[in-house]
């Protein structure tokens, strides 16, 4: 068994000591611009209602909020053994909502959208089965285009059962044949698949926690007098961690948390 090894980077809002969390904007996919909501309630979405998406297997490369170079990752990326042509399940009941190609990222690129206002999206793929790609042919007729991204209208759009195969998994976009796969909430924000139990690695490493960093957020922002950042070390193991001062912030500030986390049954490896 490989362990796939992952840094943790987590950013909160310290403002005269208390903790403030942010669900942050919401951009809706139908939209070029989104709104911003104070909003978000994981409880919104039936977790146990959620299937696992594909026949490849159930090793992960990547899981969700991994640090990337310029983003988190949106969702968990599933092993296809570096081969393609594995199905792709329709993860609960819903209705197509849009297929594109993005060559230098998601490739070919499937949306489903749920009773609830939920998504869950699937990219890198290979194909789609007939009754899907008909749909996508007609929307696209109806644009009066031959390619590209392609909505589908509330009244022409297609149902789907959960369970119901509706791509099949690829090498197309950026990176080795695998599987990504994400959930969104109804505003289009990026939801940790593993809120549901069958989405959720089996995990028993806790992560290592390395460094705290504290950042002054604006000029009358401080951490111990000074207006520059606070990098302390953290101690301890388990589930008891200590850093290795007391800071004394004066303001708002952000805490940035270095980490390394570890899974089982998971693998660095496509």
């Amino acid at each position: 068994m490989r362990i796939a090894a992952a840094p943790l980077l987590l950013l909160l809002v310290v403002s005269f000591g208390y903790v403030l969390l942010s669900g942050g904007s919401r951009t809706s996919p139908d939209k070029e611009s989104g709104t911003h909501s104070a909003r978000y309630d994981t409880t919104e979405t039936d977790w146990d209602d959620y299937l696992w998406p594909t026949s490849a297997g159930t090793v992960r490369t990547s899981d969700f909020a991994e640090f990337r170079r310029t983003h988190f990752h949106a969702g968990i990326d599933v092993s296809t053994g570096g081969r393609t042509g594995y199905d792709v399940y329709a993860a609960r009941d819903g209705w197509l909502h849009s297929i594109m190609f993005e060559p230098g990222g998601y490739g070919w690129f499937l949306v489903l959208r749920h009773y609830d206002g939920y998504y869950t999206c699937y990219a890198h793929l290979d194909g789609f089965p007939e009754r899907v790609l008909r749909s996508y042919r007609r929307r696209l007729a109806a644009l009066d285009r031959s390619y590209g991204y392609a909505q589908l209208d509330v009244k022409d759009t297609t149902w789907v059962k959960k369970g119901e195969v509706v791509a099949f998994t690829g090498a197309t976009g950026a990176g080795p044949a695998h599987l990504h796969f994400e959930v969104r909430d109804a505003d289009y924000n990026p939801v940790n698949p593993g809120l549901s139990r069958n989405l959720r690695p089996a995990d028993s490493i806790p992560p290592e926690m390395k460094q705290l960093c504290i950042v002054p957020m604006d000029a009358g922002s401080s951490v111990n007098g000074a207006f520059e950042q606070k990098i302390m070390n953290i101690r301890g193991a388990g589930s008891s961690f200590r850093i290795t001062d007391v800071p004394v912030i004066h303001g708002r500030a952000g805490l940035m948390l270095r980490a390394h986390d570890r899974a089982g049954g998971a693998t660095d490896y496509p």
